[in-house]
């Protein structure tokens, strides 16, 4: 049998990848594979190809984040037929080296894996271990109770529509992402690279709401879909920095069942997110809600 050789990408190799690789069956998948390109330097990939007999059998990708700098980004897909032959971990090792040879050696790595997959496992035998657990989790329309107008008329409640470019928005966001995000400190980004990276249009946001309490805002959410589409809208979901005090679950649970009054609706929810998966753990139990596919983890070394 021809010796596996490693390359560096090349143009076709997505095409010769994709017709040997069955389909993403999740979005991060499919993700994953979308960064496999070609080497840069700003910010940083290096993209490896294994080939046997000229034809590309594997691929993976090691590449920088300019959000969370202190691990890069890793990602290695074998096909099936090439599995258990130790060629995942020479991959691994080549981009180990091709970041050391970058300036960035000792530079930890993270990876996106789906529980119970054979990437999980070959992360474990790495030495990746979890630094969070994520659930996409689906809210279906008309569930929750929905806020009428005697609720606002007769409390300090507020509801309001805002723009995707509101300051006061990305402020919120920004600090409610740094305060989950704990386990993966990102880099201090001003508002103007915030909105770019999580509320512009090319992020894919197409819209956000805030539910204010005597006009101090204590949750916010955006939605990620596009006008018109029968699939449940995603959404981000964040609170206040007060997170914790008595009431906010019932703020998010009040702004959560305004959203999804028409139409099905989808948060991702990380474990460190507190009362926002506190209160969507609580409607699984209850039935109202549902974990759609399975949960994804960020594991690092």
């Amino acid at each position: 049998m021809p010796e596996i050789e490693l390359r560096p990408w090349q143009s076709g190799d997505d095409l010769a990848l994709g017709q040997l690789w069955s389909d993403a069956d999740a979005p991060e998948l499919a993700a994953s594979r979308a960064g496999l390109a070609e080497d840069a330097d700003s910010p940083f990939r290096r993209t490896i190809v294994a080939q046997r007999d000229g034809l590309p059998v594997a691929a993976g990708f090691v590449a920088e984040s300019t959000v969370h700098p202190e691990r890069l980004w890793v990602y290695v897909e074998v096909t099936r037929e090439e599995r258990r032959g130790g060629l995942g971990s020479r991959i691994l090792g080549a981009l180990r080296a091709a970041a050391d040879d970058a300036g960035f050696s000792g530079r930890r790595l993270r990876a996106k894996v789906s529980v119970g997959t054979p990437g999980e496992q070959f992360a474990s035998r790495h030495g990746f271990a979890v630094l969070e657990r994520s659930r996409m989790i689906e809210v279906p329309a008309g569930v929750l109770p929905v806020a009428g107008p005697e609720d606002f008329e007769n409390t300090d409640l507020d509801i309001e529509v805002v723009a995707t470019g509101s300051v006061e928005l990305t402020e919120a966001l920004w600090s409610w992402y740094r305060r989950i995000h704990h386990w993966d400190p990102p880099a201090d980004l001003g508002l103007g690279r915030v909105n770019a990276v999580f509320l512009s249009e090319e992020a894919g946001a197409r819209g956000a709401a805030v539910l204010r309490r005597n006009r101090e805002l204590r949750s916010f959410a955006v939605s990620y879909a596009e006008e018109g589409s029968e699939l449940p809208t995603q959404l981000l979901l964040g609170t206040a920095d007060h997170d914790d005090i008595s009431g906010n679950a019932d703020d998010v649970l009040a702004l959560l069942g305004q959203l999804a009054a028409t139409h099905p609706v989808v948060v991702e929810t990380d474990d460190s997110m507190g009362v926002v998966v506190r209160v969507l753990d609580d409607l699984v139990a209850k039935d109202t809600a549902r974990v759609v596919g399975d949960a994804t983890l960020v594991v690092g070394d």
